[in-house]
C-alpha cells in the first residue's frame, strides 16, 4: 500500500520536476530514499524539491544523511535533530561517511556450546546481507559445505562430520575480518556523463561452481577507472556436469546478469566485453550447432542478450572470476583486491588479451 501510494504522487508530478520525480521513485526502498547526486548544488536541489513533493502527501523525508564534506555540513542539515554519526547503515550495508566506502555490517557469529548441524550453518551464513555480492568468494564456502552435507544424507539436525565441523569454524572465526572489507560507494571518481564507458563481464568455472563478475571501466583524459558492479555464483548441480558445461552456465549467468545491470543503470547502449577463458563455451557461443537441448538452450538464451562479437578469451589467470568460482577466506579475497578488476583492464586496449576466436574455427 505505501508503495502503491508513493507510486501514484510521484506520478502525478509534471515538469520541470518530471525527471527529478522519476529519481525520486527509482531511489525509493520502502520508506528509505538512497540516492545519488553530482555535486552539493544538485543535492541541496534534490533535498528541497524532493521534500516539497512527498509533503504533498503528508510525507516527511527526514534524517538526511550525506557524504561529509565542509560546504555540504555547513549547508545541509539533518532536520530529525539525530546526532551525526561516521557510519550509518543503508539497506543492510555499512556507508563510511568520511571515506565513502561501503562494507558488510558485522553479524553475530558466537556458536560456543552449539551444535554445529546443516542448520546452523544455513542461519549463520544467512546473517551475511550483501546485495552488490562482493563477497560472494565468501560465502560460497557455507553454500559449499551443505552440498558436501546433503551429499552425505545428512538431516538438518544431525551432527555433522567433524571435517565438515572444522572447515565450517575456520571460515567462522574469519568472519570479523569483513571490517576490513570495503568497496567504494561511487562507482567512478570521474565524471561518467563525460568519459568514455565499457562494461567487462568475467565468466569462469570450476568443479564446485560457476560465477561471474561485471566491472565498469571508465576512461577520461587518459585516467582510468575500474570498479565491481555485482557479482553472482552458484555451486554446482548435484548431479554432476563436464566442466565446459559448467563453464557455458557461467557465460549463461553472466549475460543475464549484465542485462540487469544495463537496465539498472540506464546503460543499455553501452560497449560491452564478455569474457571467458573456456574455449569450449566460446565456440558453442559463436558457431551454430545443431547442439545438444542443455547447449542449444543455453546458448540460444545468451545470443538473445548478447552479441556473439562481444565474447572473448581471457587467460584463466587473468580472470576475476576465478575467485568467486573457487571460494576463498576472507585474508585471501583481502589481498586479492579483486573488486579492483585485473590490472590490464586499466591499460590502453591495444594491452587487453586479444585472441579471437572466428565462427569458421574448429577446437
Amino acid at each position: 500500500l505505501l508503495a502503491a501510494v508513493l507510486n501514484h504522487v510521484l506520478d502525478q508530478v509534471e515538469e520541470p520536476l518530471g525527471s527529478l520525480a522519476v529519481k525520486l521513485k527509482d531511489s525509493l526502498y520502502v520508506d528509505n530514499c538512497v540516492a545519488s547526486v553530482d555535486s552539493v548544488s544538485e543535492l541541496e536541489h534534490f533535498r528541497t524539491e524532493t521534500q516539497r513533493i512527498l509533503k504533498t502527501a503528508k510525507f516527511d523525508l527526514r534524517g538526511w544523511k550525506n557524504y561529509f564534506l565542509p560546504e555540504i555540513e555547513e549547508t545541509i542539515q539533518d532536520s530529525s535533530g539525530a546526532v551525526e554519526e561516521k557510519e550509518v547503515s543503508v539497506l543492510g550495508l555499512t556507508w563510511d561517511r568520511e571515506e565513502d566506502t561501503l562494507s558488510c555490517e558485522m553479524i553475530r557469529t558466537e556458536i560456543e556450546g552449539e551444535p554445529i548441524t546443516k542448520r546452523k550453518i544455513l542461519s549463520v551464513a544467512h546473517q551475511l546481507f550483501d546485495p552488490i555480492v562482493f563477497t560472494c568468494p565468501i560465502t560460497l564456502i557455507p553454500k559449499l559445505l551443505l552440498q558436501e552435507c546433503w551429499k552425505l544424507g545428512i538431516s538438518w539436525d544431525s551432527k555433522l562430520p567433524e571435517d565438515v565441523i572444522n572447515k565450517f569454524k575456520k571460515w567462522k572465526d574469519e568472519l570479523h575480518e569483513l571490517k576490513f572489507l570495503k568497496i567504494p560507494r561511487r562507482l567512478s571518481n570521474l565524471d561518467l556523463n563525460e568519459s568514455s564507458l565499457t562494461l567487462h563481464t568475467f565468466c569462469d568455472a570450476s568443479k564446485l561452481a560457476y560465477a561471474t563478475c561485471i566491472f565498469l571501466r571508465a576512461e577520461k583524459e587518459g585516467k582510468v577507472t575500474c570498479q565491481l558492479i555485482q557479482a553472482r555464483s552458484r555451486i554446482a548441480p548435484l548431479k554432476g556436469i563436464s566442466i565446459p558445461r559448467m563453464e557455458l552456465l557461467a557465460c549463461n549467468i553472466g549475460a543475464r546478469l549484465a542485462n540487469s545491470v544495463k537496465k539498472d543503470l540506464n546503460l543499455v547502449d553501452i560497449e560491452s566485453f564478455f569474457w571467458s577463458d573456456s574455449m569450449d563455451a566460446l565456440h558453442w557461443i559463436k558457431k551454430e550447432g545443431p547442439w545438444m537441448t542443455f547447449v542449444s538452450n543455453r546458448v540460444n538464451e545468451i545470443r538473445r542478450l548478447s552479441e556473439a562479437y562481444e565474447w572473448k578469451f581471457v587467460p584463466g589467470t587473468q580472470n576475476p572470476a576465478d575467485l568467486p568460482s573457487r571460494g576463498c577466506s576472507v585474508k585471501t579475497l583481502l589481498k586479492k583486491q579483486w573488486y579492483e578488476g585485473p590490472p590490464w583492464l586499466r591499460d590502453s586496449r591495444d594491452k587487453w588479451p586479444d585472441f579471437e576466436l572466428s565462427p569458421n574455427d574448429n577446437i
